[in-house]
């Protein structure tokens, strides 16, 4: 499923159990989304998740994702919450986790 948004959404999106292709890179600043649920959507990218700066909670958990966990992750100063357990990360937790100042939840159980 190809999701294309051409409006404002509210502060909530829940896709968790869809199969979905975000491109975050088109998803504007100005939405104000600050819950975003895509847990079992089977997505492979966070390329352009930085986009979403006022994002509070990322529920990203049972996924395609690999790698190192993004960097860009660790621009988004209001993250409060972040769950990516059960991907297919691998690697150490970047130094950049410091300066989310208002973290107080980060899951990534089940990874390698």
């Amino acid at each position: 499923m190809l999701l294309v948004f051409t409006h404002k959404l509210d502060q909530e999106l829940d896709l968790k159990g869809n199969e979905v292709y975000i491109d975050f890179t088109q998803l504007p600043d100005t939405w104000g989304l600050q819950y975003l649920r895509i847990s079992s959507t089977k997505l492979k990218s966070l390329e352009g998740i930085e986009n979403l700066r006022q994002l509070r909670e990322l529920h990203a958990s049972s996924n395609n994702l690999h790698g190192e966990i993004p960097a860009a992750l660790f621009s988004l100063g209001e993250l409060r919450e972040l769950h990516l357990p059960f991907n297919h990360f691998n690697g150490t937790i970047p130094s950049l986790v410091y300066f989310l100042t208002n973290l107080r939840a980060l899951y990534l159980f089940v990874n390698e």
